[in-house]
C-alpha cells in the first residue's frame, strides 16, 4: 500500500514537473540567445561574463533534463527486455571512462533475466546507479554487477567499493546529494522508474568501504 502511495504521488509529481519544465525551458532558451547576442557586441575583455552565465545556464538545463525525466518515469512502454542486455551495453559504452577512472568491472549474471518492462527507462535507471557507484570511487575501485533470477523476479545488485553514504542521508528524497555539483534528483528518478515496474529497491552501506543497491523487479507486471 505505501510502495502505491508513493507511485502516485510520484506521478503526480512528475505531471507537475512536466509542465515547469516546459515554461522554464522557454526561459531559459531566451535568456541563452540573449547572452550569445550580448558576446557579440562587448568588447572581448568582458567575456569572461557571458561564459559565466553560460555555464550557469548549461548546469539548470541539465537540471531541466532531470525534472523532465520525472515526468516520463511513470509512463512505460513495455516490451520484453533482458537484463543482461542492458547492462552489457552500458557496459560497453562507459568501458573506456571508467577504465581511465581506475574502475574495475567485475560482472555475474544467472539464471532467466527477461522481464516485462520499459527498455528505455530501465537503462537509464541502471545507468544512473552505475554512475553514482563510479563517482563514489574517485581513487578507482571495483564495480560489481550482478544479475539472477529469483523465483518471479529478476534481482540485480550493483555493488561499488567506494566512500559509502552517511547514514542519516535520505537518498531517494529529491535533491538529497552528497555532490557539489550534483542535482540530487538522479536517486529520485531511479526509485521512480522502479515504483513504475512495480519493483523495489533496498540498499546497504558502509562509510569508506563501499555501497551495495539491490533492486528487485517482477519478471511480469501484473
Amino acid at each position: 500500500m505505501e510502495d502505491c502511495q508513493e507511485a502516485r504521488r510520484l506521478a503526480e509529481l512528475g505531471t507537475r514537473t512536466a509542465i515547469l519544465a516546459h515554461e522554464t525551458a522557454n526561459a531559459l532558451n531566451s535568456v541563452y540567445w540573449t547572452a550569445q547576442q550580448v558576446k557579440n557586441i562587448i568588447p572581448a575583455q568582458h567575456h569572461e561574463l557571458t561564459n559565466a552565465l553560460t555555464v550557469e545556464l548549461h548546469r539548470l538545463q541539465k537540471l531541466l533534463a532531470e525534472f523532465r525525466s520525472l515526468s516520463r518515469a511513470a509512463h512505460l512502454q513495455l516490451t520484453l527486455v533482458q537484463i543482461s542486455e542492458i547492462v552489457d551495453h552500458i557496459i560497453k559504452t562507459q568501458a573506456a571512462s571508467w577504465s581511465q577512472q581506475g574502475i574495475r568491472v567485475i560482472k555475474e549474471f544467472a539464471g532467466d533475466l527477461q522481464l516485462t518492462g520499459d527498455r528505455d527507462k530501465l537503462q537509464q535507471m541502471v545507468l544512473n546507479l552505475c554512475t553514482n557507484a563510479v563517482e563514489a570511487m574517485p581513487k578507482g575501485g571495483t564495480l560489481n554487477l550482478k544479475a539472477y533470477a529469483h523465483m518471479n523476479d529478476v534481482v540485480l545488485e550493483i555493488r561499488d567499493t567506494g566512500m559509502g553514504i552517511p547514514e542519516d542521508m535520505k537518498i531517494f528524497e529529491p535533491f538529497a546529494t552528497t555532490k557539489a555539483a550534483g542535482s540530487g534528483l538522479g536517486m529520485y528518478v531511479v526509485k521512480q522508474i522502479i515504483l513504475a515496474h512495480h519493483g523495489e529497491i533496498i540498499y546497504r552501506s558502509e562509510v569508506r568501504k563501499g555501497t551495495t543497491f539491490r533492486i528487485t523487479l517482477p519478471k511480469c507486471m501484473t
